[in-house]
């Protein structure tokens, strides 16, 4: 009861929050911006009862080749066997992302917390509830973010119970105690990885270090990425930030001359650069960096377009 009016506190100014942001970005505060992306560009859904819907017109084949493989990827394990047989691997996994090796073991205490504790119940059945669902499609461990606090409210007790168990009890006791051998075990390792020389620059860190190196510059900039056959639609270069016209740097997909010059025109006070991505033969995991080559966007591209534009507009009118 005592924490019921804190936690109403941080819902409605959470949901108030929520509802501001998706009201200034596409105008209904109870829309999120994925559900407008998924509607936009996704010919699949993550509801496994809604039927596929025909490809949109994509302007850049990189977003096709997204999405065609993604409609593959869920058609594969929307299936009911395939939802059954990775149910425990994804569980399994979104167990060891919020608690760890060392906090599942630990969980073996929950049973008898919640019999002396029947204020547990609605925590575990809430719990429950959204691990089942999120089984049952495509779902990443940090998707259930949101209800970390539950596990971690959950673990505690569980850990609380068996502390007062293990006098009585040698299986808590060898649970609590391998337990806690886990836990320093993984810091320590954790540690110790610190100290080993990084491997190959990531894609992040590349993308990163081209971004600095432009931040550097004087004047604002508009970089046109231009993808390899190769390149893996995983590393994407183009994203913006909220207020795309008062940003340093503009990121925008090749799209040929013609297209390239409307966006120039309409940025005539950032220096255009031509971004080559991708190798020209094998293709690189994803996260792993590709070959990249910074240039001046080729003046030749502007003129031909610019000459064109002439020819047009000389043309008489019929």
């Amino acid at each position: 009861r005592s924490a019921a009016p804190a936690t109403a506190i941080v819902v409605a100014i959470g949901g108030a929050w929520l509802g501001l942001y998706n009201h200034r970005t596409v105008g209904d505060p109870f829309k999120l911006a994925y559900q407008v992306h998924e509607e936009t560009y996704s010919m699949s859904s993550l509801k496994p009862w809604k039927a596929v819907s025909e490809a949109p017109a994509y302007r850049h084949r990189v977003l096709a080749e997204f999405h065609h493989m993604e409609k593959e990827g869920r058609a594969r394990t929307q299936t009911p066997g395939m939802i059954l047989k990775q149910a425990p691997l994804k569980a399994g996994a979104m167990g060891i992302f919020f608690l760890g090796f060392f906090g599942l073991p630990a969980l073996a205490g929950l049973p008898g917390a919640v019999r002396k504790d029947k204020g547990l119940i609605p925590l575990v059945a809430t719990g429950g509830l959204v691990l089942v669902l999120s089984l049952w499609t495509i779902a990443f461990a940090h998707y259930l973010a949101p209800v970390a606090p539950i596990a971690y409210a959950l673990l505690a007790a569980s850990v609380a119970h068996l502390v007062h168990a293990a006098a009585a009890r040698r299986w808590a006791r060898w649970i609590l105690n391998g337990s806690a051998a886990l836990f320093v075990a993984v810091i320590g390792l954790r540690a110790a990885l610190t100290f080993v020389p990084a491997g190959e620059e990531t894609f992040g860190e590349q993308r990163s270090r081209v971004a600095s190196s432009l931040a550097e510059r004087p004047g604002k900039d508009l970089v046109f990425v231009q993808y390899s056959r190769a390149h893996t639609v995983h590393n994407e270069w183009v994203y913006n930030a909220a207020d795309i016209d008062d940003s340093e740097v503009v990121w925008a997909r090749d799209m040929g001359a013609a297209a390239n010059r409307e966006l120039i025109d309409y940025y005539p006070d950032r220096r255009p650069w031509l971004l080559l991505v991708g190798p020209e033969e094998q293709r690189v995991e994803p996260d792993q960096a590709e070959p990249t080559r910074l240039m001046d966007y080729p003046e030749s591209a502007l003129q031909q377009t610019a000459n064109r534009a002439r020819s047009d507009a000389d043309k008489p009118s019929s």
